[in-house]
Formats: structure tokens, sequence, C-alpha cells
């Protein structure tokens, strides 16, 4: 059975990661590779406005990776899924913005 989700990246994601287009795009290659394998197929991928897609994620480097709901309760909720790729809380900020780290980061994914 194929399924759709819909995509969008909150507009902090933008200020919030080294290089927001390169971040972005890596979510996107390795989320649609590893799930379309399986029949899902994750769509849109823009920026974020009202109302307009089943996963809203962004980036915030100041908690670990998390969401705010599972299953259909998360559809639509702003914030829904927050990524993380420099984990500057956890190293008291010395890797501050780090430059490289977020294509070394998520290519390590299986």
């Amino acid at each position: 059975m194929e399924r759709q989700i819909s995509v969008c990246w909150e507009t902090e994601s933008a200020s919030s990661i080294h290089d927001p287009a390169d971040g972005m795009r890596l979510v996107q290659e390795v989320v649609t590779s590893q799930y379309g394998r399986v029949g899902i197929h994750f769509t849109g991928w823009n920026l974020c406005s009202r109302g307009d897609a089943d996963l809203r994620v962004w980036f915030n480097d100041s908690a670990w990776p998390q969401t705010r709901a599972y299953g259909r309760a998360i559809q639509g909720v702003a914030y829904g899924v927050q990524l993380t790729f420099c984990f500057q809380f956890a190293d008291g900020g010395r890797n501050a913005r780090c430059p490289g780290a977020q294509g070394k980061l998520i290519n390590t994914l299986p």
C-alpha cells in the first residue's frame, strides 16, 4: 500500500544551522530514499505556511531530536518534528554552527 505524507520546514530552520539548504537537502534525500523502499513517499519539502503539511520539521540545536506527538496525532502540529545536527547543548556550545558536521552526521544513518 502506497502512502503519501506531506512535509514542510518551519521557517526558523533556515537560520538555525550552518548551511540550511544543504541540511534540508540531506534530510530529504535520506528520508525519501529510506522510506520510499517501503512505499511511503514524502512530498512537498517547502517552507511551512499555515496548515499546509502533515509533518512540520525544524532544526533546533538546543535540545535532543524529538517529536511532539506520534502517528496521526502529529499531523499538522507546528514544530512537530525537531532535528538536531550539532548538539550544541551537549558540549556547552563549543561546536557553534558546526560547519560540515551535518552531512557527516546524517550520512551515517542506515
